[in-house]
């Protein structure tokens, strides 16, 4: 069952409508596609429903407390700015996060899991847990960091990344001028390939295939040289052979 619903909050609305759709484990509120929401400083506590946007959201210096997981469809936006966004549930980014100077937030919260899809770019983006939660990212998917990534769980119970397959591998990248705050974390599948991401620690918990990670730096790999075929050989050979020849007739000359 669809049912309108209004919002009076302190936020002006642009073509705006919230819809509220029943689902077995958690209501969802929808930007649809073509309405446009600003925040313009304001506030919305989402009540452990998903917020799925297929339109334009554009959350300034307001807040957002997803109270589960956030979905941005193929057409949606977010435009955090300066606000913050926190999430305790899945991420799905198929459309466009633009990151701004923004914070989000992954927290604990009724699932041990959280999924992550798509490719995100964050500012300041943090992954909170004292039960030690696990943050499972798509196979082949890159998360970047161009401000403070701060991954934090405890020494009981040390939070998790992990790729969403094991053996194959998902990426952490903090760009050049971010900055790391990162204790108690396990690590199974995922590599860093900007900063290198907690040196100064261990592994806890984790699979390993961390490279980048607690100090691990990527293999080298050799080049290859290429070699020539047999009849290429040949040919240089004789190049070889004429030319000597040709410098000792000019000596002898």
């Amino acid at each position: 069952m669809i049912q309108m619903i209004n919002w009076r909050m302190n936020f002006r609305f642009s073509c705006l409508t919230f819809l509220l759709l029943s689902a077995a484990a958690h209501a969802q509120v929808t930007v649809p596609v073509g309405a446009a929401v600003q925040l313009n400083g304001g506030s919305i506590d989402l009540g452990g429903n998903d917020l799925v946007v297929g339109g334009s959201l554009s959350i300034g210096a307001g807040a957002i407390d997803a109270g589960h997981g956030i979905a941005i469809a193929a057409s949606g936006v977010i435009d955090a700015g300066t606000g913050s966004l926190s999430v305790s549930g899945d991420w799905s980014n198929a459309g466009v996060f633009v990151p701004g100077s923004s914070l989000v937030t992954f927290e604990d919260g009724a699932e041990a899991l959280s999924n992550y899809s798509g490719n995100t770019r964050f500012h300041d983006a943090a992954f909170v847990s004292a039960a030690g939660k696990t943050h499972a990212f798509a196979v082949g998917s890159t998360q970047e960091f161009d401000g403070l990534l701060r991954i934090l769980g405890t020494a009981a119970l040390p939070i998790q990344i992990t790729s969403s397959a094991a053996g194959q591998v998902a990426f952490f990248n903090l760009l050049p001028g971010g900055s790391q705050d990162i204790h108690f974390v396990g690590v199974s599948d995922v590599h860093a390939i900007g900063q290198p991401l907690a040196p100064d620690e261990t592994n806890q918990g984790g699979a390993g295939n961390d490279v980048g990670w607690f100090g691990n730096t990527p293999l080298v790999e050799a080049a290859q040289i290429p070699t020539l075929s047999s009849f290429g050989a040949l040919l240089l050979a004789l190049a070889l052979v004429a030319l000597v020849a040709r410098r000792r007739s000019q000596f002898l000359d």
